[in-house]
């Protein structure tokens, strides 16, 4: 028996010897805390990968500056909540106070854009969907059953699905297509080797 069983049964044998014992549950789960500032774990982006998102950004936003800066937001945010994540289950030193504090101050921004306030009607949902289907896919990433495995595995681009609304808000259906497809097929090269298993 521990030493907190046998103050409980103590306890339990003569409550009046409880009084005053919160003290004692108080220091212990105290000196019980894990305790880390942790560190800044969010890869910063790298020059060619950002000068091809710019680009990129302004093929599908067609040139229109809001959605450009919206989607720019929109990845910031949504590479935090991973990496954040990640931190939680791949052994990484834990995320800082400053950047998951960061991560909070930039969903501000993204829910206050003019873009996301101007399309709100459309886009809301979508932030909804891929928030859920994300979850479903942490959820599964490591599950036993191969058909979980693999759903999660192709859920876990959820996130892209934004990109399609702005493209269709930007530049309509066939151009929405064309950029969605490119899109997922360079994320699941990106993120599979040469036999099609996920990195």
């Amino acid at each position: 028996m521990n030493a907190m069983e046998e103050a409980r049964q103590a306890i339990l044998s003569d409550p009046d010897t409880g009084r005053g014992k919160w003290r004692d549950q108080m220091a212990y789960f105290e000196c019980h805390q894990f305790v880390t500032d942790g560190v800044d774990v969010i890869a910063p982006i790298s020059p060619d990968d950002a000068q091809r998102a710019r680009a990129r950004n302004f093929e599908l936003c067609k040139g229109n500056q809001a959605a450009m800066a919206f989607n720019d937001i929109y990845y910031n945010y949504c590479h935090a909540i991973d990496d954040l994540l990640d931190t939680m289950r791949d052994g990484r030193p834990r995320m800082s106070k400053d950047q998951i504090l960061s991560t909070f101050f930039t969903a501000a921004l993204l829910y206050n854009s003019s873009f996301f306030v101007d399309n709100r009607e459309m886009l809301f949902p979508i932030i909804l969907d891929i928030t859920s289907t994300y979850a479903v896919s942490v959820g599964w990433e490591q599950s036993p059953k191969p058909h979980l495995r693999a759903i999660g595995d192709v859920f876990r681009t959820c996130g892209n699905r934004m990109y399609y609304m702005v493209a269709l808000l930007c530049g309509g259906e066939s151009h929405a297509l064309n950029m969605i497809r490119r899109i997922h097929e360079e994320d699941y090269l990106r993120q599979h080797d040469a036999d099609g298993r996920p990195l």
